[in-house]
């Protein structure tokens, strides 16, 4: 078995249409030369974990981030989620967190700051690049893109009713006809603009329990993401 297809879980066949690429190939050379020059987020493993977490059958939510935190011990593989629940909590999943105790009551109630638990229920937690330099944003986001869009029209197009949860402008920019077409899209601003601007707009979303009212349309109650 192949290292990618050990990474990639269920979604290797799904995704074989754009792995088997030479610019899939020649992403993961230029993952290795990033590492060969600096220390790289997420570790080699956790790269696809976003995909190895949320078997491909199960898929009801995708959560887009930017990219992976580059602060060390920080960056997980999943969007927004972290690596380390007991360290440091960076300050857009606090937002999340204060948005989710105020759609469900829940201040004082223990939450996995990973999003493993989200990502298991069918929430894939993705992001737009998926690797990063230590201490530089975005560093890696122009090679990925190319990559991650197809990815995100692929799964577009190939399913119907997922939710698509598009927190920002750089979230925004990847709706799509399909999205709008065969999907669910809720957008909002992004968590950390929360952090600059007073009811600048993700806070009072209610995106949560709105894609747990979708999922009880389509498929039932017992089949609601247990957010917190």
């Amino acid at each position: 078995m192949s290292v990618l297809k050990t990474w990639l879980g269920t979604w290797y066949e799904p995704l074989e249409a754009i792995t088997s690429t030479k610019e899939f190939e020649n992403i993961g050379v230029q993952i290795a030369k990033w590492q060969s020059q600096a220390p790289t987020y997420p570790e080699s493993q956790d790269i696809f974990k976003a995909f190895r977490l949320t078997p491909y059958k199960d898929l009801k939510v995708v959560i887009l981030g930017q990219d992976p935190y580059h602060t060390p011990g920080m960056a997980s593989g999943l969007s927004f989620g972290v690596k380390n629940p007991n360290g440091t909590i960076p300050p857009s999943l606090q937002v999340i967190r204060k948005e989710l105790d105020r759609e469900y009551q829940s201040e004082g109630k223990d939450f996995d700051y990973t999003l493993e638990s989200w990502a298991k229920q069918g929430v894939l937690l993705l992001n737009t690049a998926l690797t990063v330099h230590k201490g530089k944003a975005n560093s890696h986001s122009e090679e990925w893109l190319p990559i991650t869009m197809q990815i995100i029209d692929l799964i577009a197009q190939n399913n119907s009713g997922l939710i698509f949860m598009l927190w920002g402008k750089h979230a925004k920019s990847f709706e799509n006809m399909y999205m709008k077409s065969f999907h669910h899209v809720l957008t909002a601003a992004h968590p950390a603009a929360e952090l600059r601007k007073l009811d600048a707009g993700f806070l009072g979303c209610n995106h949560f329990k709105m894609a747990n009212e979708i999922i009880t349309g389509i498929n039932g109650e017992e089949y609601q993401i247990k957010w917190i």
